[in-house]
């Protein structure tokens, strides 16, 4: 009524399950309601859920020593299964 935008909710639910983040996409087509000689066309919208649950996982780093020269070999142990289908990547300037 005297606006010429408006605005649409779509909720979310934490579920508790890491999933990594979700796509969303929506399209909005054949309102009714258009006073005379107005013409709604269709209008396609995507959104971005972005997951905000605990994916759970903890790396362990168990250390080795190495002689000069040679490689330390860090073994990371993973705390679960990684079910996301992205990469793990553990940047070893943070440890």
């Amino acid at each position: 009524n005297g606006s010429n935008s408006g605005t649409i909710n779509i909720p979310t639910t934490v579920d508790g399950i890491f999933e990594g983040n979700e796509t969303i996409n929506g399209q909005i087509a054949n309102l009714t309601g258009a006073p005379a000689g107005v013409t709604i066309g269709t209008a396609n919208a995507t959104g971005i859920i972005d997951d905000a649950d605990d994916s759970g996982i903890t790396v362990d780093l168990s250390a080795n020593t190495a002689v000069e020269g040679n490689d330390i070999i860090f073994t990371a142990t993973m705390s679960t299964v990684n079910n996301t289908g992205a990469d793990i990547v553990v940047d070893i300037n943070d440890l």
